[in-house]
């Protein structure tokens, strides 16, 4: 008795090979998109706000350099005091 199968032909090799390759494709991209997923952190972090210490290097910096002269210096730095413009 002959078993019927449409997987008979000289290229079944070929389609069982695409198939396989596809199905391990899907499962392979299934398990990379999960883990992704579960590894992401639930909500995104805060910015953190500049640094007061480093904005206040920079301006010291700039000044050093002779970028800027004393006002400018003393009214940023205020501003960054929090004293608002003078």
């Amino acid at each position: 008795m002959m078993w019927g199968s449409y997987l008979n032909g000289p290229w079944a090799w070929l389609l069982v090979a695409l198939m396989n390759l596809v199905f391990w494709g899907i499962l392979i991209a299934g398990i990379v998109w999960v883990v992704r997923t579960l590894s992401r952190p639930s909500e995104p972090r805060p910015q953190q706000p500049w640094p007061v210490d480093s904005a206040r290097r920079i301006l010291e910096e700039r000044f050093a350099r002779g970028e800027i002269d004393q006002e400018e210096f003393q009214q940023r730095l205020s501003v960054l005091a929090g004293q608002g413009p003078r």
